[in-house]
Parts: structure tokens; C-alpha cells; sequence
């Protein structure tokens, strides 16, 4: 077992999220890509809260919530994927 596999976003529900918070989720989801998906390429990272999310009607999104947006592509491909992965 990999002790240091994950980033640990739960523990990040609990912060508030200020510009920072954000920053070092987003460092440590690039870190954690980089290590066990370096095949892969990032084309963007979004780390949102609720108050990010313009007009949001998404049930699942409450003040202890956070959704990590993905984009991303493999070596060869010309279009980008997108991941949208809400965590509450």
C-alpha cells in the first residue's frame, strides 16, 4: 500500500476557502498527477465552492462543498477531457 497515494480533499471541506486554500489543493492535485498519472497532460485545474458558481443550481452543492473541474488530454489525442468532480 501506497501510504502517500491521495490528496486529502476532505480535509480540505472543513477550511474556508479562501485564495490560497485553493492554491495548495491545486498544488497538491498537480503533485499527486504528476507522480501516479504522468502519462496524462493538464490543460486545466478549477478548485470551486459554491460562490464560485455563478447562478448555481446544483443541489448537491452546499457550504461545505467543492468541486475539482478537470480538463485534461493523453499525448497524441487533440481533444481535452473534462472531469467534474464535486466533493461535499
Amino acid at each position: 500500500m501506497d501510504l502517500s497515494f491521495g490528496v486529502g480533499i476532505r480535509s480540505y471541506l472543513h477550511e474556508q476557502l479562501t485564495p490560497l486554500t485553493k492554491d495548495r489543493l491545486r498544488t497538491r492535485i498537480l503533485d499527486q498527477i504528476r507522480k501516479y498519472m504522468p502519462f496524462i497532460t493538464v490543460e486545466k485545474l478549477d478548485i470551486l465552492s459554491r460562490e464560485d458558481i455563478v447562478g448555481y443550481t446544483e443541489t448537491y452543492l452546499t457550504d461545505e462543498s467543492i468541486t475539482v473541474k478537470l480538463e485534461y488530454s493523453f499525448p497524441g489525442q487533440s481533444k481535452s477531457q473534462i472531469l467534474n468532480i464535486p466533493i461535499k
